[in-house]
């Protein structure tokens, strides 16, 4: 079976628009193997043509090697052209449609109240222009967010910030999530609570150093030595919540600091922190406790309120 690749581009004559075939040559589909017709298919999209195999460009050198394969003449201009105002038209197409799907999301999202202040025009260009080519639906849900976000609360994200989310694949994504359930939170502040005597019970300490290692290379967070790292204390106490639980910690005269372990959110980390959507892992928080006594910590739940929906507060949910 051959079939005649072709593609169909616009051309406008007295103002009406004409939609005009351009048969570039047959080609033998059955005869190719399966992966370089998967291939050709998906080519196709983004440059608007089927490529002609090596073998039939080989036969017309063969053939017609003075005329350079047919390259020179007004016919292979106007093909080129053709192809490339049919790539152009099929990239603003996926990008209007990514743009379009992403600001619906970020509609549904929104907040009950918002800031009176209005977004920065350049903030949304480069917001725009950075995930106009995403066309994942969970990587749509991030953007969206900080998008909604960003509106609620302008200045939330910053341009680098855009910057970072823009090279993030979904498996970094569910990665930071991960990592994210072993942060607590403190008046907007999020602190990563990760040391091996805590982790090393449910978590591989080598998975868990190489995640870290990754999340650093994107920009996400801060790695430090095997020391760990400390948090000050003042007037001997700590506000913490994790996942809707709320405690106080009293420290004891003699110990100004908290032990948080072996990483810290960069700021990039700490203004997606609330973008993210991890699970609460109740087991490693009953060790965090246990650990916290074992130092002399005096721990205290305290019921929660509910968290109204504040203007401070970018949306949630998503990465």
């Amino acid at each position: 079976m051959r079939s005649s690749l072709s593609i169909r581009c616009s051309r406008e004559t007295d103002g009406v628009s004409n939609m005009a075939e351009i048969n570039i040559f047959p080609i033998d589909l059955q005869a190719l193997s399966k992966p370089t017709c998967k291939l050709i298919t998906a080519v196709s999209n983004s440059i608007g043509i089927l490529y002609e195999p090596t073998r039939i460009r080989r036969r017309a050198k063969a053939k017609a090697a003075a005329r350079t394969i047919l390259a020179k003449n007004r016919a292979d201009v106007q093909d080129i052209e053709a192809r490339a105002a049919e790539r152009l038209h099929n990239r603003e197409l996926r990008r209007q449609r990514n743009i379009e799907s992403i600001t619906h999301r970020a509609l549904a999202t929104l907040p009950q109240t918002v800031s009176d202040d209005p977004v920065d025009e350049d903030w949304i260009a480069h917001f725009f222009a950075q995930c106009q080519d995403v066309g994942n639906e969970q990587m749509q849900s991030v953007w969206a967010t900080i998008l909604a976000g960003e509106v609620a609360r302008p200045g939330s994200f910053s341009l680098r910030t855009l910057n970072v989310v823009k090279v993030l694949r979904q498996h970094d994504a569910q990665l930071f999530n991960q990592f994210c359930t072993f942060v607590w939170h403190d008046d907007g502040d999020h602190i990563p609570i990760l040391t091996f005597k805590i982790l090393e019970p449910a978590y591989s300490a080598t998975v868990i150093y190489g995640i870290l290692l990754h999340l650093q290379w994107l920009g996400l967070i801060k790695l430090h030595d095997l020391s760990g790292l400390f948090r000050s204390i003042e007037h001997g106490l700590l506000h913490l919540r994790y996942f809707g639980h709320s405690y106080v910690l009293k420290f004891p005269g003699d110990l100004k600091k908290l032990r948080v372990g072996l990483a810290i959110l960069t700021d990039v980390g700490q203004e997606l922190a609330p973008v993210a959507s991890p699970m609460p892992d109740n087991a490693y928080r009953d060790r965090c406790i246990a650990d916290w006594r074992e130092t002399g910590i005096k721990v205290i739940e305290r019921p929660s309120p509910p968290s109204p929906p504040a203007q401070s507060d970018p949306p949630q949910a998503a990465l």
